[in-house]
């Protein structure tokens, strides 16, 4: 329990930028130091503390630094420690982070300021031992302020005696200790004052630490050499969030300023660990404002996060650097994945089933930026998964069509392909394709590309063509730009697509940018109608405005359009009943002809028909 007294303020200084570990203890705000068994009287150094006497609990004087063991200056704190009137300031103590059973316990009585650090003149009131910290230690410094000295009784003029002037009751915040204490310090968990050249140990005991008691991992700024792979298993930990379930966030300090680094050829930084989502949903933890980075630049053969069925997280503010493979899925579903960074690496993201699927997930804001093999190599199924706004560039390897951007395959073992692109920066990729999206397994895929721009930018550098496909794949485009731009020269070996014959191709107001062999310039356009087929000779039917429909023998139907070119995409679709379906739709300059079919038997029936025009009227 917290008891803040009304008579006496503390005031918490601005410290800009800097974090201040400052925790809850007891009801007391606290400050952590390293301790030093030093006894002089001078500066102690930054972030530590020493006592007066060699015997601990006969201490005089606790002499504390201005600065913690972060370098953030504490200086207004331990100056509201004499701001009481009482003769006593208030309650201080002393305990050592990794063993709370060591600890001091002093009433304050008074404080001076030397330069750089505080004089507080202490009796010690209690102790866990005479001498309980060594050097090196790392201690938190707790205080508790008593309230105001109370001023002399007054006199009752209706009873003539002399009473105790009423005093306001102090105000208290239940909790609030058991709260702050679910953020962690991963400098806490460190063995001595002086850093280790292998965090991996000391990292592994906090995240243990962390998912036991459930709560927030807080990394300060630094590069963390890591040795061995960090396993954070959070498969216990099933069920959407409450009081009673615990869940583990990691925090870092920004992308760039807290890093994890491999030193480990093959290896991962970190792995997360789910469960299956049938047993509850293992997840709702979120990572944060961290990188992983590569011990090897050049040759790029360590690996960042491993995330293994892992459902219902939050992967926010990361960044990833000359890796083999930045983020490996297997089996992650119905998470976040905003504003992560995939720069210098061989692989951006590698994404493969579990013993679910890796549905459903969404990718807000993401950057992939020089992947020499692909962007995304996603060997699997991806129902329901959506980027919003990704940017791609420079991914790929020029002259390698078997590298690019992003790489869909899917065997169709469990399920569709089902991607959703929304508004995509696409530009100065090399290698094989932007996008690629193929089937194997003759179960037929989507991909969904809605808006953005494609770009082709520079001479010496280009995809071979934009959006490719393999097997059955429904390819739906809606107001997408196809751009030449640069020092970039078209060519016919150079398509903005290259479909295969299992694909079905809907294209809506997309913007071809005058590529020899593609869609010439202009701007696609969609056209539909209804043709009313049982009439006969009188055929007719609902058509864009100057198109007329006959029939050229029974079941077969010529729509007449006058467009001048076959560079369209054209669907029909027979209105009757089950047993008739179009069995051919074939194209020409200025015509199309539907044909119908109940069986291996032409028959005459209504149709409707969707048309996408990919240039002008010639």
């Amino acid at each position: 329990m917290l008891e803040i007294r009304p008579s006496s303020t503390l005031t918490v200084p601005s410290f800009a930028s800097r974090t201040v570990n400052l925790d809850v203890d007891l009801g007391a705000l606290a400050i952590r130091y390293v301790f030093s068994t030093t006894i002089t009287d001078s500066d102690p150094g930054n972030g530590k503390l020493r006592l007066s006497a060699t015997q601990q609990d006969a201490a005089l004087t606790v002499r504390a630094d201005t600065l913690d063991v972060n370098g953030a200056d504490v200086t207004g704190i331990l100056d509201a420690f004499d701001d009481s009137t009482s003769a006593t300031k208030g309650v201080l103590r002393i305990y050592k982070v990794s063993d709370p059973t060591k600890w001091l316990v002093f009433d304050v009585t008074a404080l001076a300021s030397p330069a750089g650090y505080r004089n507080i003149t202490v009796e010690n009131i209690a102790a866990s031992d005479t001498s309980p910290f060594a050097d090196g230690d790392m201690v938190l410094l707790s205080f508790q302020p008593a309230g105001d000295k109370g001023e002399d009784a007054v006199l009752d003029t209706e009873t003539a005696e002399y009473v105790p002037r009423p005093v306001t009751a102090p105000f208290y915040v239940r909790n609030v200790g058991d709260w702050m204490r679910q953020t962690k310090y991963l400098r806490d968990f460190a063995p001595s004052s002086t850093e280790p050249s292998d965090w991996s140990e000391t990292l592994q005991t906090a995240v243990n630490e962390t998912i036991d008691a459930g709560g927030e991992l807080n990394i300060p700024a630094g590069l963390y050499d890591l040795g061995t792979e960090v396993i954070a298993d959070v498969s216990a930990n099933s069920g959407v969030p409450s009081v009673s379930r615990k869940r583990l966030n990691i925090k870092g300090q920004g992308q760039g300023n807290t890093a994890f680094r491999t030193t480990v050829d093959g290896m991962n930084a970190l792995r997360l660990l789910g469960d299956s989502v049938t047993s509850g949903g293992h997840g709702y933890c979120e990572f944060s404002d961290f990188s992983f980075v590569g011990g090897s630049p050049t040759s790029r053969t360590s690996f960042g996060l491993a995330v293994e069925d892992m459902a219902y997280a939050r992967y926010r503010n990361l960044s990833f650097h000359n890796l083999f493979v930045g983020l490996t899925l297997t089996g992650a579903l119905s998470s976040t994945f905003d504003n992560l960074i995939f720069n210098e690496s061989t692989k951006g993201v590698s994404s493969d089933e579990g013993p679910v699927d890796p549905n459903a997930n969404i990718w807000i804001g993401c950057q992939w930026r020089a992947c020499t093999t692909y962007a995304f190599d996603a060997f699997t199924t991806m129902s329901g998964t959506t980027f919003l706004m990704p940017r791609i560039e420079n991914c790929g390897t020029h002259g390698n069509a078997a590298t690019g951007g992003f790489n869909f395959r899917s065997t169709g073992a469990t399920g569709e392909v089902a991607a959703n692109i929304f508004g995509g920066y696409i530009e100065g990729n090399g290698g094989g394709f932007d996008i690629q999206i193929a089937e194997s397994a003759g179960l037929r895929a989507v991909l969904n590309v809605y808006g953005g721009d494609f770009r082709r930018i520079r001479s010496d550098r280009y995809v071979t063509t934009n959006i490719k496909t393999g097997g059955d794949i429904d390819l739906n485009l809606y107001g997408v730009g196809f751009t030449n731009a640069g020092t970039y020269a078209a060519d016919a070996a150079r398509p903005f697509l290259t479909l295969s014959a299992g694909t079905r191709l809907r294209d809506s107001g997309c913007r071809w940018g005058g590529a020899t062999g593609g869609p010439t310039t202009g701007q696609s356009m969609p056209y539909a109608g209804f043709v009313q087929g049982t009439l006969g000779a009188s055929v007719t039917g609902i058509l864009p405005n100057g198109w007329t429909v006959a029939q050229s023998g029974t079941g077969i139907f010529v729509v007449t359009h006058s467009l001048g070119h076959s560079d369209y995409a054209v669907s029909a679709t027979c209105n009757a009943t089950s047993d008739r379906s179009v069995v051919r739709v074939a194209k020409a300059a200025n015509t199309f002809s539907v044909v119908l079919a109940a069986g291996a038997t032409k028959v005459d029936d209504d149709f409707s028909f969707q048309m996408s025009v990919l240039k002008p009227r010639s």
